[in-house]
């Protein structure tokens, strides 16, 4: 199961982790999910890009913002 680091009262994001998943790939990881041809290969190939590291979540609301409907949304959520 992947980490999500929820922000603190004072916006500061939790610092625990130590293998984060850099915003740089961010870009890489969303043309690869809309390359695929399903919603359950777009979360695969999430959960297989981002492997054990942790993401924030305004990373996870991004690649929420990919799918058209709230059940494939839920689908990717339940993956954190």
């Amino acid at each position: 199961m992947i980490r999500i680091l929820r922000s603190h009262q004072n916006n500061q994001i939790r610092n625990d982790c130590t293998n984060m998943f850099p915003d740089e790939d961010m870009d890489k990881l969303r043309k690869k999910m809309v390359s695929q041809s399903t919603d359950d290969k777009m979360i695969a190939t999430a959960k297989k890009f981002i492997g054990n590291r942790c993401v924030s979540t305004a990373q996870v609301k991004a690649l929420s913002g990919l799918f058209l409907n709230d059940e494939s949304r839920y689908n990717l959520f339940s993956q954190f």
